[in-house]
């Protein structure tokens, strides 16, 4: 089977269509991705498989001068219409190309990959979309927290359906004439309900996160299958002076806490982190803080705390006793599979809903969507921290966390996309 995979975006959209791509590789059918620049010689190193670059590189630093794009409210539709959507015809060029040439069998991409869809149906081959966390699938029976809604045990079906229906149009006028003008320069006629029925597959929809973490539902999309969390394979090492004041703290009883915000809120999060920084030696717990930025780690380490741009999340999390994050998708999967507690940070996005589904599945405690934003950070961290020793806490997280491990994730994603082509 010769396939072609593709994604934009952070670490955490990425990521899992990676190890969708891995996976067919390693099933013994042809891949080839489509890849922010950026992102290709890391996949090639990776996992080996082929890359082609579509458009321009985009740095993750971007959020620092774009505040904007993590807007509660707007954040979202900021990002596709400046960023994502902008993109669409370099990928659909590139994809076309690749597809004169591969003569593919199955496109598969991200739901935010516009204009893939297009080149499959030109193609003729099946097109599989990926979602990478829950909120890209709307649903009454399994209703999603979007940003800027009332956090409720449960809602009356009529609201999410009314709520929908008006949410539903105002994607609609947001996304449709910014999608349409890139098909206008294509030479494609207009398109309506670009990204809310038109990413959608008509024969396979992958949910690339655990059953566990959400079920299947009865209004899912028509081919829908919940494949797991993918993990990819990387290097795990970490350096030996950090594995030493590791073992020295938890030989002191000194718990430790990471702080992560992932690869896009970590350049919006400064007065959070250091709130956390606080908090935590006031509880006398050992923060290990990532930053995303080598500099601002180097001016922590001097002021005494142990700090890295970036640590693989698969190999320090499992030594940790609780992680602080934003509850992006790849970040929560990471805190499940290690089987540790969270203190969910949402800004915007998928993060609102994730973080809510942490928190009823009994493995984290949160903080206000928004960046956490609360009057007073230090005391909010100094009472969750507290919270993380919680035993039925800690016991939800480690049955969890033994769960979501032994789902054979990959055997689901390729019998899924296998069974449509």
């Amino acid at each position: 089977m010769r396939t072609i995979v593709s994604s934009f975006g952070s670490a955490g959209d990425v990521r899992p269509l990676l190890g969708v791509a891995w996976a067919l590789q390693r099933a013994g059918h042809e891949v080839v991705c489509l890849l922010d620049p950026a992102w290709c010689e890391r996949a090639e190193r990776m996992l080996g498989v082929n890359t082609v670059p579509f458009g321009v590189s985009w740095d993750a630093s971007e959020i620092a001068r774009r505040p904007e794009w993590l807007d509660l409210k707007r954040g979202s539709v900021r990002m596709l219409r400046e960023l994502v959507i902008p993109r669409t015809g370099d990928l659909v060029e590139v994809a076309r190309r690749v597809c004169a040439d591969l003569k593919p069998d199955v496109i598969i991409g991200h739901h935010i990959s516009f204009g893939l869809p297009w080149v499959a149906d030109e193609a003729g081959v099946p097109w599989v979309m990926c979602a990478v966390a829950p909120s890209s699938w709307p649903s009454v029976d399994d209703p999603n927290l979007y940003p800027g809604m009332p956090d409720r045990e449960s809602y009356p079906r009529w609201t999410i359906r009314l709520g929908a229906a008006v949410a539903g149009r105002v994607i609609d006028r947001a996304i449709d004439p910014a999608i349409n003008s890139v098909r206008r320069e294509l030479g494609l006629p207009k398109l309506k309900r670009t990204m809310l029925c038109g990413q959608f597959s008509s024969v396979r929809n992958l949910g690339l996160w655990s059953a566990h973490f959400r079920a299947p539902a009865g209004d899912d999309p028509s081919g829908a299958v919940i494949t797991g969390f993918p993990r990819l394979p990387e290097d795990l090492s970490l350096p030996e002076d950090l594995l030493v004041s590791i073992e020295a703290a938890k030989s002191a009883g000194q718990p430790v806490g990471v702080w992560t915000l992932g690869t896009t809120a970590v350049h919006r999060g400064a007065a959070l982190r250091d709130a956390f920084i606080d908090a935590s030696r006031k509880r006398d717990i050992c923060p290990i803080v990532l930053t995303g930025d080598e500099t601002l780690s180097e001016a922590l380490r001097s002021r005494g705390v142990s700090s890295h741009a970036y640590l693989p999340h698969e190999a320090i999390l499992p030594r940790a006793d609780f992680a602080a994050h934003h509850a992006g998708i790849g970040s929560s999967a990471s805190a499940l599979r290690a089987g540790i507690p969270s203190i969910a940070i949402p800004f915007t996005h998928d993060q609102p809903d994730n973080a809510r589904r942490l928190r009823r599945l009994g493995v984290a405690k949160a903080l206000k969507p928004g960046g956490g934003q609360t009057n007073d950070a230090r005391a909010s961290f100094a009472r969750l921290i507290g919270e993380m020793f919680n035993d039925d806490l800690a016991r939800r997280s480690a049955e969890l966390g033994g769960l979501v491990q032994d789902e054979d994730w990959q055997r689901t994603v390729v019998d899924g996309i296998e069974a449509i082509v």
